[in-house]
């Protein structure tokens, strides 16, 4: 047929592609049209007649299903790549930071709990947890004093114990009190009635409130190491330059300490008088007596009234955490003059003093004590004294009570008798002798 077609001058159109361009499609539909115009036109067929029986019959034409996403038309083996996930909305580095955070301070949990509990299997010999048997080495702070600070700020503020003292300092009033001052660790955290301190001696925003005072009236320190001592002295002279109304006192606690001064301008102690608030923090490691420390304070603290709070670390509630203390107490005590595996419980019952408040953390090892002096027998004297007085008053209010009412039912009565002997007839009485 093809050889027909080149005969005659025409194309033949099976040489042309099945997909050709536009461009080759055009051209060669024109030159095989151009060939055909020189040729006979050929008869077209006739159409076939419909057969009647099939004129109403629909076609049937095949079903379109939208092809699925896993599916290519053109291409059935060909898989699609899988869409890009749309971000959750509102996920923001706010929301991350926190989650990254406590990841972080888990793992250091973990860690920290592995590594102790890896100690407690290799330590040395176990050191005495008994007061006396262990050696006095309190003279340690006055080698360390000008490196104290820099040594333990960093573990306190990621252990918590500076958010302890702070919050525990905020509960000091009055004629405040505070022994093993050390270095003044909390003299920040005072509330001073010092005029221009934290607005002390302006007048309050509220008319009501009149002129802003401080808690802390006066202040004596005592330590047993004059280089601690005068390294918070020095503290709090570049916190209060020309204020001379503290007292400085170099002497071991356990030691009879002289009374809260009249007022914040003298020196001079009054014995009479006993304070408000005793502060501690970190002392019972480190005194050769602690429980003669804490029967001193209870004298010097006013009764009932009056607190002690101390803030100290000593044995847990874990027997593998103790073992650790055990271990290495010794060498703690030689480096830092403080023996952190003593029974802080067992010396605050020997102590005498009532417990108000007790808190513990870190495994047990950081104590949080809230004392106060117990009623002697005099004070347990007089308050039964005033409560049988109270009884008196008011067995004797009872008694005017009811002799009142018991008075108002007679009277009530006699009323009531009178007028039924009004109402009874009276017999008539006979004249003469019939």
């Amino acid at each position: 047929m093809c050889a027909g077609l080149k005969s005659r001058g025409a194309f033949c159109l099976q040489t042309i592609p099945r997909n050709p361009s536009p461009t080759s499609r055009k051209l060669s539909t024109t030159l095989f049209r151009a060939a055909k115009s020189n040729s006979k036109p050929k008869s077209q067929p006739k159409p076939k007649p419909k057969s009647p029986a099939t004129k109403n019959i629909p076609k049937s034409r095949p079903e379109y299903r939208t092809p699925t996403p896993q599916r290519n038309l053109n291409n059935a083996e060909t898989t699609p790549l899988p869409s890009r996930p749309v971000p959750a909305p509102g996920f923001s580095w706010s929301r991350k930071v926190p989650l990254i955070g406590s990841g972080i301070v888990v793992l250091m949990i973990a860690g920290a709990g592995s590594y102790a509990y890896v100690l407690s299997k290799n330590v040395s010999a176990d050191s005495p947890t008994s007061p006396a048997a262990q050696e006095d080495v309190s003279s340690r702070y006055n080698s360390i004093a000008s490196k104290f600070d820099k040594e333990i700020e960093t573990t306190e503020y990621w252990t918590g114990i500076t958010k302890a003292r702070k919050k525990m300092i905020a509960e000091a009033s009055g004629d405040v009190l505070e022994v093993s001052i050390g270095t003044g660790r909390n003299l920040d955290y005072y509330d001073w009635d010092f005029k221009g301190f934290n607005g002390v001696g302006k007048i309050s925003q509220d008319p009501r409130n009149g002129i802003k005072r401080g808690k802390v009236k006066s202040f004596t320190a005592v330590d047993k190491s004059a280089e601690m001592l005068e390294v918070a002295h020095e503290k709090f002279s570049a916190m209060f330059p020309g204020v001379i109304g503290v007292r400085w006192i170099v002497q071991d606690a356990a030691e009879p300490i002289p009374g809260p001064p009249r007022n914040a301008n003298e020196r001079s102690g009054n014995k009479d008088a006993k304070y408000d608030t005793i502060v501690q923090t970190m002392g019972l490691c480190s005194v050769n007596d602690p429980v003669a420390l804490l029967k001193n304070l209870g004298d010097c603290v006013k009764e009932e009234e009056g607190r002690i709070l101390l803030l100290e670390h000593g044995r847990g509630t874990w027997e593998w955490i103790n073992r650790i203390l055990d271990g290495s107490a010794q060498g703690h005590a030689t480096q830092w003059g403080c023996w952190w595996n003593r029974d802080l419980e067992e010396i605050v019952k020997e102590s005498g003093l009532e417990v108000v408040k007790m808190e513990r953390w870190h495994f047990g090892t950081n104590w949080r004590f809230e004392l106060k002096k117990p009623k002697t027998t005099t004070m347990i004297k007089e308050e039964v004294k005033a409560v049988a007085e109270k009884i008196q008053q008011q067995a004797e209010k009872v008694e005017e009570k009811v002799k009142e009412k018991v008075e108002k039912v007679e009277e009530k009565v006699q009323e009531k008798i009178e007028k039924v002997e009004e109402k009874v007839e009276k017999p008539a009485q006979k004249k003469g002798w019939w």
